[in-house]
């Protein structure tokens, strides 16, 4: 699409990692740690003393002392830091293209098309059924801090699902990744965003570990968060034998999954689950 800057988004837990992770071991792609440049120009429209975490914890995103910013909330400001950001990381890395993941972006897509109109957006989203046990397993409070707190009970998990099918279904100009299918998504992934595909781009840490040598040779922690493994794999359904057989009939019937899943995937959930039951 003849851009500079990719942007994935999506719930927490539901394949944004694995699609940067692929994104990442493209020679022309570079990325640091999740910079939510979409909630920093919004807070910056409020707070003109924000500063944005790229700023405030340098060490997080890979930053050298000499690399280090300073910048208050004015929008000019943290789009002129964003971009000294983005083109350190250029330059250390060696690459063209910055992705930008950020689960909070998925609320600012809008602002982010107008700034960046040309820059691809990926979506990725994950069936309620998979997504909720998931998430209710992890150590954050919400994937995104407009939505309901998800860790807190079954109905507060399958409202925060909705309300992100819901952002979905209004944006336009995005593709979608089911997480369930990442790796076969890929491919198409790479096309929209205008790269070449490799299928061994999937042993993302073949190619993602040598661009972040640079940094950990300058003393900075810093390292791709959350993947495990050395080869991308689509999401599990491990957790599902976590939810009951009436949470399970709950979720179903009080999400919207029909927007984004087909009923055939659904029952195969289901039917993945009762075999649990009956093990």
């Amino acid at each position: 699409m003849g851009s500079n800057l990719i942007f994935i988004t999506g719930a927490c837990s539901s394949g944004t990692t694995a699609v940067r992770s692929g994104l990442w071991a493209h020679p022309d792609c570079v990325s640091c740690f999740e910079t939510s440049i979409g909630l920093s120009l919004a807070l910056s429209l409020e707070d003109h003393n924000h500063r944005p975490h790229w700023v405030t914890k340098p060490e997080r995103y890979g930053l050298s002392k000499p690399a280090r910013l300073t910048t208050r909330g004015a929008m000019p400001d943290i789009l002129a830091s964003y971009n000294k950001l983005i083109d350190y990381h250029r330059s250390t890395q060696g690459g063209r293209i910055f992705i930008d993941k950020s689960p909070h972006n998925l609320d600012y897509i809008p602002m982010l098309h107008d700034i960046w109109p040309n820059a691809p957006v990926v979506f990725t989203a994950r069936h309620p059924l998979s997504w909720i046990p998931s998430i209710m397993a992890r150590s954050m409070a919400t994937p995104v801090w407009a939505m309901p707190n998800a860790k807190r009970s079954v109905p507060d998990a399958c409202e925060a699902w909705n309300y992100v099918a819901d952002k979905l279904m209004g944006m336009e100009d995005v593709i979608v990744v089911p997480a369930e299918h990442v790796v076969e998504e890929l491919p198409g992934v790479f096309h929209y965003c205008g790269l070449e595909w490799k299928k061994d781009y999937l042993n993302w840490a073949k190619y993602v570990t040598p661009k972040l040598n640079i940094y950990r040779r300058g003393n900075i922690k810093y390292a791709n968060c959350v993947m495990l493994g050395k080869r991308i794999q689509n999401m599990p359904y491990r957790r599902i034998n976590r939810l009951t057989p009436e949470q399970r009939e709950y979720i179903v019937a009080n999400t919207d999954w029909e927007m984004l899943y087909p009923a055939a995937f659904t029952e195969g959930l289901m039917r993945h689950a009762r075999n649990m039951d009956s093990r």
